[in-house]
């Protein structure tokens, strides 16, 4: 069978120990979910236990990892965006809601969350930039599952 990213949710505890199962064996066990995770860097095992694995006590360590990167490349810049660490960590929370959510907010919601008075171009770049970073993670994840069930098929016939 092949892995699809829904089994990530192998890595959660589970919390009711006495329903029936099928009493076989699973055809993906959660070794093999973790096998995957070993294959991917750092910060794509953290966003895909974060967000396939619903692993919410890792959100703190994805917000930092967001902060880190966006702190890197504001310091390329001549000119800093960021004043301190905190505004660039209060960006990164917000770039982490909007994928979570998939929604859309207004400049006058981005900015109260955000923590700035008025929304500009220069923000909106800014999430974009954690956007694109969070985005980018996803394919990394979702194409090593694909490399994943592509040798597997090689491998098994």
């Amino acid at each position: 069978m092949a892995l699809s990213l829904e089994h990530f949710k192998l890595l959660t505890p589970k919390v009711n120990r006495y329903s029936p199962g099928t009493g076989g064996v699973p055809d993906i066990t959660w070794q093999e979910v973790c096998d995957l995770l070993a294959t991917l860097d750092a910060p794509s095992r953290i966003f895909a236990r974060w967000r396939y694995g619903f692993d919410s006590s890792i959100r703190v360590r994805l917000v930092e990892l967001l902060t880190i990167n966006s702190l890197r490349k504001d310091s390329d810049n001549r000119k800093r965006f960021f004043e301190n660490r905190l505004m660039a960590y209060r960006f990164a929370e917000l770039g982490l809601l909007m994928h979570e959510k998939s929604a859309y907010l207004t400049k006058k919601q981005k900015a109260q969350i955000a923590g700035v008075r008025h929304w500009s171009r220069k923000h909106e770049e800014k999430l974009r930039n954690v956007g694109s970073f969070l985005d980018e993670l996803d394919f990394n994840v979702i194409d090593s599952v694909r490399k994943w069930n592509r040798q597997a098929r090689e491998e098994g016939g």
